[in-house]
């Protein structure tokens, strides 16, 4: 029933506030899955007022930017939490976890969206939102799809393979946080990067 329900959520949200209830306190795998529950819940939020916003409500508009403004930083924080020990088992976990479904999924949705969005006219195109132009037909619109430009939501899986492949790399570098700040930056104000594997 729903008041079960209630209680349960009730009981699990608690584990995670406080510990003076509990024979022990709830572990760093344990809070960190809360904190994606969290992150996911306001993803998915954030993409529902999204339609408000573009049809110019101010309150979603806020919303919206202050849930974009942490969540991507967060999911990658808690990326990098778990991929900080990738043992040859992970490494493996690389292809299972990402790799295959990004192969999978890529397809699946631009052959969805094409079909949703695009009629087989240009007359009847529409520039969708989540589109944003992408078509199975080459030369009848203004980007083409292919696997080095991740659809949609996508891009994350993309991202997150090769920030892990990097890694590495990364951990041996002197002055590694510096530099990775200041090539975020430089990056995000450069407009030629766009979208290639994210």
């Amino acid at each position: 029933s729903a008041a079960d329900i209630a209680v349960g959520m009730e009981e699990q949200f608690s584990m995670f506030t406080t510990a003076s209830n509990c024979e022990e306190a709830p572990s760093m795998d344990d809070r960190l899955s809360f904190a994606k529950f969290v992150l996911i819940t306001l993803v998915v939020l954030g993409h529902f007022i999204e339609a408000y916003s573009k049809a110019g409500n101010q309150v979603a508009t806020v919303i919206m930017h202050l849930i974009y403004s942490f969540h991507v930083p967060a999911f990658v924080l808690i990326s990098g939490y778990y991929s900080k020990d990738l043992t040859s088992a992970r490494r493996r976990k690389l292809l299972s976890g990402l790799v295959l479904p990004y192969v999978i999924l890529q397809p699946l949705f631009c052959v969805a969206y094409t079909g949703l969005f695009y009629g087989t006219d240009d007359s009847e195109t529409q520039d969708g939102m989540m589109t944003q132009n992408w078509s199975l037909m080459s030369g009848r619109r203004r980007r083409d799809w292919n696997f080095l430009y991740p659809f949609a939501h996508l891009w994350y899986l993309i991202s997150l393979l090769c920030m892990r492949i990097w890694l590495p790399f990364a951990l041996e570098m002197k002055y590694t946080v510096w530099f990775h700040m200041i090539l975020g930056c430089l990056v995000g104000y450069n407009d030629s990067v766009g979208r290639f594997l994210s």
